[in-house]
């Protein structure tokens, strides 16, 4: 992975571990159950950060790394239709963090970092026309792409300074490059749905300053119809953590961190809609929910009740709580379509490494 996001995410990772010691969708999902769990990659080395659109299943994969090509990560993808598994990105250099929608997948690219200047790039692949394409190479970063319809967004360093990021995106029908918020702040994972994007934003915290008080992230999002920025209200004190909100509908998923007893911090999932204003707690039974994603009134996370991740869901639309995959080995990084379910799992237990699983909900009585 390049310098720059290396140093971006190291630094919000430094700055988390320093503080740590609702139903709505345009397609109602009734309670589902977990009728077949598969396997969609098991290849040597790593498997992660998997998406899903679809029939199609993308991720990251180092099963191409080795000491002459370091950090050589690819993007494959597999169809669960016919289960077959194709490269899409084999690029020496890094390729990572995969967004798909549709036939389009998009990810963070540094095939043109050199050893003096870390310039990842934003790629994209079209899967029916077989065919890679750039989406944006200007100096500097770029990098966690998020794709919906036909807008890509990311993050963007071309300021090129240590604290501040911009948010661009670009439009893949009219060819056409756009910043959507170039408030000089940090800014971590946006995503996109349809017309709203949201990502985290440090803009009220002092990094400059080495200050570790009032170090909360917000989540603040863009209306790229009116073009009109806005802070997510939430009238509390308590941070909103990575990856940042998820967002189907209405709806915007994200995990809170608050302070139970003092320097001990608990993580649930939180609920924001953006028509009534109105934000929600998932059940509070259990303190230790992160990473969720949202479609349609299903919501899923990474879940740490029983020491290491479980995936479990929860239907927003009638408040049942589930368990989607509980193996031995940790299971988290979840991402669904419809009622596929798709997660990063180490079940094996061997050190650092890790497959993905997936699980088909179904909608009928056991």
């Amino acid at each position: 992975m390049n310098k720059r996001w290396i140093s971006a995410i190291g630094l919000f990772l430094m700055l988390l571990t320093t503080i740590i010691a609702i139903g709505c969708g345009n397609e109602p999902i009734p309670t589902p159950y977990v009728a077949e769990e598969f396997v969609v990659c098991n290849a040597s080395g790593n498997q992660i950060f998997p998406s899903i659109s679809g029939d199609v299943v993308v991720w990251t994969d180092y099963r191409n790394d080795n000491n002459d090509l370091p950090d050589n990560g690819d993007i494959f993808g597999y169809n669960l239709n016919n289960g077959i598994e194709f490269p899409i990105c084999t690029d020496e250099n890094y390729q990572g963090g995969p967004d798909i929608d549709g036939n389009i997948v998009v990810w963070s690219d540094g095939r043109n970092d050199n050893s003096d200047i870390s310039n990842s790039d934003i790629y994209g692949y079209n899967l029916s026309a077989e065919t890679e394409f750039i989406i944006c190479n200007a100096s500097h970063d770029q990098g966690a792409p998020s794709i919906s319809d036909n807008v890509v967004v990311w993050i963007d360093n071309r300021a090129d300074d240590e604290y501040d990021s911009y948010i661009y995106g670009y439009n893949l029908s009219s060819s056409e490059e756009f910043p959507i918020s170039t408030y000089r702040s940090l800014k971590f994972f946006p995503s996109i749905y349809k017309d709203i994007v949201t990502w985290l934003d440090f803009r009220k915290a002092d990094l400059a300053s080495g200050a570790r008080e009032n170090l909360n992230l917000e989540i603040y999002a863009c209306n790229l119809s009116s073009g009109i920025e806005f802070e997510i209200p939430d009238n509390d004190a308590y941070s909103q953590d990575a990856p940042g909100a998820d967002i189907y509908g209405d709806i915007l998923v994200w995990c809170e961190r608050y302070e139970s007893t003092p320097d001990i911090y608990n993580y649930n999932i939180a609920t924001y809609n953006l028509t009534t204003h109105n934000k929600s707690i998932l059940s509070t039974s259990h303190n230790s929910r992160m990473k969720p994603v949202i479609y349609g009134d299903i919501v899923v996370w990474t879940d740490y009740r029983s020491g290491n991740g479980d995936i479990y869901g929860y239907n927003l639309k009638t408040g049942e709580e589930f368990a989607i995959c509980t193996a031995p080995g940790y299971q988290q990084h979840p991402a669904i379509f419809w009622n596929i379910v798709v997660w990063e799992d180490n079940r094996n237990e061997v050190a650092d490494t890790y497959d993905i699983y997936g699980a088909r909900l179904s909608f009928d009585n056991p």
